[in-house]
């Protein structure tokens, strides 16, 4: 028997995926902002309206470790390379 994949073809030619917590909906993308000392960080997710898991998917990932990298090159490394 076949297991079945988590991905479902949208209408737009999207794939959509089913929530994997709680099974009753399909996870939508969002923005997320976080406030840390001042400066505001927005960040791309995917959020399933039903239960509120958030995920990432792997471009999301990149993005994320890319902006998160920038932020340590500027402070934490001169602290610890100096």
């Amino acid at each position: 028997m076949r297991t079945p994949t988590p991905w479902r073809v949208s209408t737009a030619n999207q794939k959509n995926m089913i929530c994997f917590a709680c099974l009753k909906s399909e996870y939508r993308e969002v923005t997320l902002t976080r406030t840390e000392a001042g400066t505001e960080f927005n960040v791309e997710a995917m959020k399933c309206p039903a239960c509120g898991d958030v995920i990432f998917t792997h471009d999301q990932s990149l993005k994320l470790d890319k902006k998160r990298k920038l932020i340590l090159l500027k402070e934490s490394l001169k602290k610890y390379y100096s």
